[in-house]
């Protein structure tokens, strides 16, 4: 969730059941944050106890594989419209959605299921008109979003099908064990990577009456940084949780047009900077998005000129509401990306800036993976948890991937691998 948060509070581990206003007192964005969370906890933990992985109502379970064959050919694949729940994460489908025909068969369908954030970027309706054009946005929305995909290998594996099941009722028995014995968690592996946050300590200063100007957080305004992986071995931060974005109008070669080129000077963009190109399509893909870095910005035209020709599609359709995504790592790195290296406590600390460091303990890292980490001027130091002084090492925060197998194509037939509830009043 690349917002412009305060920071984010809720974690499941604290059993919180609701949040309480005092009175007389300033409101603050993550109380109010927190109450959703834990009401969205609540509400699909106990549907995914009640349901189970994943399941839909039988008389309106969604994304039904259904094969248009022409002389033995299978010509076109939809998903039916309805609902499915996932870990008790309601997927609505609201029309028959076409899918990619393969190249070859047989394949399994399988959906992908996750929540995205929805600014004003992306949505301007979100932002309302009586704030004028410019207006600052209030809020932003999550969005529950979901892919359909047909894979010829079994998750996990680079090879073809090897199943024993011949009858169709024998095959999805088959079909299904195989789903929960092992191709759900290649898709989504146990193994995460662990990341440890600290401001720079001045522990290690020979006097101890005297402040070394290097210790504790030197930020000039409170901040949440966000340290996310890029790929298998880079990470990119930002302070504002990447939520500094510019919207495209155009793109022609390395020159990118936006609408506007931020609020204020902090907001904004300057030469040296590393952005990414990024539109709705980009939000569902696996592969991490190429860093450019800012090679000229002339304000009058809201012109910014990257250091290179921007490849491919991404960015160039309007529909897909493109934007540039600012980063705050900045030097000749290559890329505009920062290399993993892990440690252990005590030693290879990378500084991002103002004193904040964070440490790689472990991997595996899967591109997307990020923590957040506030930084206060209040305290001179990071919010993050420690035990007998040293930071403790953290899992990522998200992203949350839910998969749930759909159906297996054949030459002759669809075996269906949805499972169906009735209802409770039927």
């Amino acid at each position: 969730m690349h917002g412009d948060f305060s920071q984010l509070t809720f974690s499941p581990l604290n059993h919180f059941s609701s949040v309480l206003r005092l009175q007389g007192r300033v409101d603050v964005d993550a109380d109010a944050n927190e109450a959703t969370a834990i009401l969205l906890h609540y509400v699909r933990t106990l549907a995914a106890d009640l349901i189970g992985p994943y399941g839909g109502p039988a008389a309106d379970a969604g994304f039904e594989i259904d094969v248009t064959r022409q002389s033995g050919r299978v010509t076109a694949i939809s998903a039916g419209a309805g609902r499915y729940y996932v870990d008790g994460v309601l997927a609505e489908n609201t029309g028959d959605d076409p899918v990619d025909v393969p190249e070859k068969l047989p394949v399994l369908a399988y959906l992908k299921v996750w929540e995205r954030l929805v600014t004003a970027v992306e949505d301007p309706g979100i932002r309302d008109i009586a704030l004028g054009a410019g207006g600052p946005d209030s809020s932003a929305r999550t969005q529950v979003v979901w892919q359909v995909i047909l894979t010829a290998s079994p998750p996990g594996s680079k090879g073809a099908f090897t199943l024993k099941s011949k009858a169709e009722k024998d095959l999805r028995a088959e079909l299904l064990t195989r789903w929960r014995d092992g191709w759900h968690d290649a898709l989504q592996p146990v193994g995460v990577a662990l990341l440890r946050a600290r401001a720079k300590s001045g522990d290690d200063d020979p006097e101890p009456c005297a402040l070394s100007p290097f210790a504790r957080y030197r930020g000039p305004e409170n901040q949440l940084y966000r340290v996310e992986v890029h790929d298998d071995s880079t990470f990119k931060w930002s302070r504002d949780n990447g939520s500094v974005v510019f919207p495209i109008d155009s793109i022609t070669q390395s020159q990118v047009v936006v609408s506007t080129l931020g609020r204020d000077d902090l907001l904004s963009l300057e030469v040296g900077q590393w952005v990414e190109v990024i539109d709705d399509a980009y939000t569902a893909a696996a592969a991490p998005a190429p860093l450019y870095r800012v090679a000229l910005v002339e304000e009058l035209d809201r012109r910014v000129t990257l250091d290179r020709v921007v490849s491919g599609d991404v960015g160039r359709d309007p529909d897909l509401h493109p934007f540039l995504r600012r980063w705050d790592q900045l030097g000749d790195i290559e890329d505009g990306v920062v290399p993993i290296t892990e440690g252990s406590p005590g030693d290879v600390w990378l500084d991002l800036e103002d004193g904040v460091q964070v440490q790689f303990e472990s991997g595996p890292y899967r591109p997307g993976d990020y923590w957040l980490i506030p930084a206060r001027t209040e305290t001179g130091d990071v919010i993050w948890p420690s035990t007998d002084g040293e930071p403790d090492a953290l899992r990522p925060r998200g992203p949350t991937i839910h998969y749930a197998p759909l159906g297996f194509i054949t030459d002759t037939a669809v075996v269906d691998l949805r499972l169906v509830f009735d209802a409770l009043a039927s």
